[in-house]
């Protein structure tokens, strides 16, 4: 604010009994009309720095949620472990055996009884007053051999048409993890193999397969890639 002329009052004299109801100071028309013009611009000015104030509070606020985003995209990609790293590019660059979005399995061969007056895979002997032991390839040869031949079979011998069915073991999204299955625990399973399933309409198994296909890949990964000659 200016500094505003002031005086007191004179020219007369003012009895002692009044001087209590008369100001010491006053302020003179034109310096009124001066301080007012300087409180409107100052009004302005305060009305400039607000809207300036405002719109740097937005833009802080934009930023702020910036870079909470960039925070959280960070956070997701320390948390997704190496492994399902891996596997999204084993996703992307693995043969899908002419399936769409494939789901790996591996399988096994489980014997059932079937009728022997239809399809069937094989014959077993089995001994059934020993604990159902299965004749060894020479003696069910021979077995054979009599049953052909319209003899009389050894007490406790049974003639069995068995059927070999496909069953389900586990499943991959790779074909690899099949791979890296069989060589854990191949071994207890009986004639094993890896087979590729469709996954049509299955909403929820496509929608964790392409999440991990759309991770980036490591370093290693990268490496592995053969370059192209």
């Amino acid at each position: 604010m200016s500094d505003v002329k002031r005086y007191q009052i004179g020219g007369r004299d003012i009895p002692a009994s009044a001087a209590v109801f008369l100001p010491s100071e006053v302020v003179s028309s034109a310096d009124y009309d001066a301080l007012l013009a300087e409180l409107e611009g100052e009004r302005e000015n305060a009305k400039e720095w607000l809207t300036e104030h405002y719109a740097l509070q937005a833009e802080r606020d934009q930023l702020r949620a910036e870079l909470e985003a960039i925070r959280g995209q960070q956070s997701d990609a320390v948390s997704v472990p190496r492994e399902l790293l891996d596997v999204g590019h084993l996703i992307r660059t693995q043969d899908n055996r002419c399936t769409d979005a494939p789901l790996f399995a591996v399988m096994k061969k489980r014997p059932i009884v079937a009728s022997p007056d239809h399809d069937y895979d094989y014959i077993e002997w089995v001994n059934v007053d020993k604990d159902y032991a299965v004749a060894s390839e020479f003696r069910a040869r021979r077995l054979e051999a009599l049953y052909e031949g319209c003899r009389e079979i050894p007490e406790g011998w049974e003639r069995f048409a068995m059927k070999e069915i496909d069953v389900f073991v586990t499943a991959c999204f790779t074909e690899q993890g099949c791979k890296d299955f069989l060589a854990r625990d191949g071994h207890n399973h009986r004639k094993p193999f890896i087979y590729a399933f469709g996954s049509y309409r299955n909403a929820e198994f496509r929608a964790v397969r392409d999440w991990l296909a759309a991770r980036p890949s490591t370093k290693n990964a990268e490496e592995d890639q053969p370059c192209d000659k």
